[in-house]
């Protein structure tokens, strides 16, 4: 299994919604313990590609800069989490992640 790397930049157009396919048995995502339509455990966060860039981030690179004290990754959401997941940033870590991708070459559309 390959190291998980970021190879593309999106953002999300709604914050979430109930997820319908969990309680629908026919979905490849359908989950049994989610019975109450009235109290859904599943949602969907809304996702948008933006733009796909030449050189990933991986994950070791983002752990790497998130133990350095006073880095503006430090208290990076998504680092935070057991799992990785879609998750907010900080206009703080997104201007850091800009300039790493564009000393890599991409040029982001902001």
């Amino acid at each position: 299994m390959s190291e998980p790397q970021s190879h593309f930049t999106s953002f999300t157009s709604t914050n979430f919604s109930d997820s319908v396919s969990a309680q629908d048995p026919q979905a490849a995502y359908y989950d049994p313990k989610d019975n109450k339509p009235e109290d859904p455990k599943w949602s969907v966060v809304h996702v948008t590609f933006k733009q796909k860039i030449k050189t990933p981030i991986t994950l070791r690179e983002l752990k790497a800069w998130q133990t350095t004290k006073g880095h503006p990754l430090e208290n990076m959401q998504m680092l935070k989490l057991a799992r990785l997941s879609v998750s907010k940033i900080t206009q703080e870590e997104w201007d850091f992640l800009v300039r790493e991708m564009e000393k890599n070459g991409d040029i982001i559309e902001q």
